[in-house]
C-alpha cells in the first residue's frame, strides 16, 4: 500500500528551503522517484533515503513543511 514521505532537504535552484511530497511504497521508491523528478527539473538528485519522512494516513495529521523560519 502506498505511503506518504516528504523530503525538505533536497538541493533547489536557490539556497532556500525546498520541500516535496512523494506517494510510494516505500521511503526507497520515494528517493528514486523525486531524484528523477529533480533530475527532469535539471537539478541535482540530492535527495537521500534518511531524509524521507514518512508522515501516516491517519485522518488529523498535519506535516508542517516549512514555517518560513530560517
Amino acid at each position: 500500500m502506498p505511503q506518504i514521505y516528504i523530503n525538505k532537504s533536497f538541493e533547489g535552484y536557490y539556497p532556500v528551503g525546498t520541500a516535496a511530497v512523494i506517494i510510494a511504497d516505500s521511503a526507497k521508491d520515494a528517493v528514486i522517484m523525486l531524484n528523477e523528478q529533480l533530475t527532469d527539473a535539471s537539478l541535482p538528485a540530492s535527495a537521500r533515503l534518511e531524509d524521507m519522512i514518512e508522515v501516516p494516513f491517519i485522518e488529523g495529521t498535519v506535516a508542517i513543511l516549512n514555517d518560513g523560519n530560517y
